[in-house]
């Protein structure tokens, strides 16, 4: 599968932030001022540090199973960095809403590591005494539609479907033996999505998120969960801060002849944000 131009998605993701909120012409109700869930338009902007929990198998051709690596510890992998991300929501008659994000801070690692131990990929034997070079990037970009079959001066209660595409790139070899193996791709991955937001009193709420979806297709299958939970003060109308906490967890497996192997990834960490809306 070929590398998906990350470039253009954040350019096609910057043309979403300008023509979306034309699908809220529609007058909305009158509400409360500082009533997050009627708002039109809302822009949120996060970052937090995430901590990151990878492991990699590649396998042979021949379906020989390579030997699983955890990325951060033996290949030297950060095990945490710095990530943002950013936010498009466009609310449209009332109980719909469309949203689309993207992570503008690359969770991109590379690391050098000396092995401990004799270890398979993609067929080829590293030993002991190499020291393995490693570089994985991933990229997410989603977009989600949502309906509110609750939605009160107080509660809001939010179902839907969502898909994240995410963009990876994983390199593993030795330099010093002429060895190594690239991967790169783009996968979309549908989920199911279930949101709330509770407002407690005039400035202050808390909201909730999950997704989930498993799926199996021929000789490849794959889980998908994240949530997130956060405070969230509105501090006038059309600003708010949030505080909270957010979790990301993919599995994929796959028997298909040229990408047998297998990918964990788990990243959540505190996240802080600024949401801007009317």
């Amino acid at each position: 599968m070929s590398h998906f131009p990350s470039v253009t998605a954040f350019k096609l993701f910057g043309c979403l932030l300008v023509l979306l909120p034309g699908a809220t012409l529609a007058a909305a109700p009158r509400a409360p001022s500082n009533a997050l869930q009627y708002q039109r338009v809302v822009f949120t902007a996060s970052v937090g540090r995430n901590a990151f929990d990878t492991l990699l198998r590649r396998d042979s051709a021949s379906g020989v199973l390579g030997t699983p690596l955890v990325a951060e510890d033996d290949l030297g992998l950060a095990k945490s960095k710095l990530i943002g991300t950013a936010e498009l929501t466009v609310r449209v008659e009332g109980r719909h809403r469309f949203r689309v994000g993207a992570d503008y801070l690359a969770m991109e690692r590379s690391g050098t590591s000396p092995l401990t131990r004799a270890v398979v990929y993609d067929g080829t034997t590293y030993q002991a005494t190499d020291t393995l070079q490693t570089a994985l990037d991933l990229r997410r970009f989603s977009a989600t539609y949502l309906y509110s079959p609750i939605r009160n001066e107080r509660f809001e209660l939010s179902a839907g479907v969502g898909v994240d595409l995410i963009d990876f790139r994983a390199e593993v070899g030795s330099a010093a033996r002429g060895l190594g193996r690239r991967d790169e791709g783009t996968a979309p991955v549908p989920r199911l999505a279930v949101e709330g937001l509770w407002r407690i009193s005039e400035h202050w709420y808390a909201e909730g998120r999950a997704s989930y979806l498993r799926g199996v297709i021929q000789d490849a299958n794959g889980t998908v969960r994240g949530y997130s939970a956060n405070v969230v003060w509105a501090w006038q109308p059309g600003m708010a801060f949030t505080l909270g906490y957010q979790r990301y967890q993919l599995e994929a497996e796959s028997r298909f002849t040229g990408t047998r192997g297998r990918v964990e990834f788990k990243t959540g960490g505190p996240q802080l944000a600024v949401r801007v809306g009317f």
